[in-house]
């Protein structure tokens, strides 16, 4: 697991944590000037293929992505995912770093995404 670093600048997502939990896996990133998280739907759940409107769970700010990740890291990345920032209203930015604002590291990122996959797992029952 690598430590999230607050930048001030957006770059390609480079991968923090890339684990598998009850058999979703999931991947915390950084583009730089803040955190991002994301998880695999399953072609057998009723969340796959769906946009991210649809998709109904409680995370830090929303699920605002679904779809093709393409790369992480320069690799390929398979699968239909969905995922969320770390940069609502509140949050710390490397972009704004005078601005202040709650820091996100990798860990807590990894928890939530546990929280995220037991409640995908309760609604695809």
């Amino acid at each position: 697991m690598e430590d999230m670093i607050y930048r001030r600048t957006i770059h390609a997502r480079h991968c923090l944590e890339a684990s598998c939990y009850r058999g979703f896996e999931y991947k915390v990133a950084s583009v730089g000037a803040w955190p991002c998280a994301y998880i695999r739907i399953p072609e057998n759940h009723p969340y796959f293929n769906k946009y991210y409107f649809e998709i109904d769970v409680k995370c830090h700010s929303k699920i605002d992505f679904t779809g093709d990740l393409v790369s992480m890291d320069g690799v390929p990345v398979e699968g239909f995912w969905i995922g969320w920032r770390y940069n609502a209203p509140g949050d710390f930015s490397g972009l704004d770093p005078e601005k202040g604002g709650q820091y996100h590291n990798t860990m807590d990122i990894v928890c939530e995404c546990i929280d995220i996959i037991n409640q995908l797992i309760e609604r695809g029952k």
